[in-house]
């Protein structure tokens, strides 16, 4: 499963009203940087569970139903 693809990258203006970007613990916790772009893994169970996993995660918002 390709993870990186076009349909996940997250356009600027909801990185900022939906994922809350820079914004503390309201921020998603679903936003990964590669390759100079957030994607959102929201829907990518492997990843999602790796994420949950993180005790000290400073993001906690659950924003959206995710890209």
């Amino acid at each position: 499963m390709e993870i990186f693809v076009e349909s996940r990258k997250i356009p600027s203006s909801h990185m900022q009203n939906v994922c809350k970007y820079r914004q503390g613990a309201i921020t998603c916790r679903y936003i990964v940087f590669k390759n100079d772009y957030f994607y959102c893994v929201k829907n990518v169970p492997e990843i999602q569970d790796q994420i949950n996993g993180i005790k000290d995660m400073k993001a906690k918002g659950n924003n959206c139903q995710g890209l």
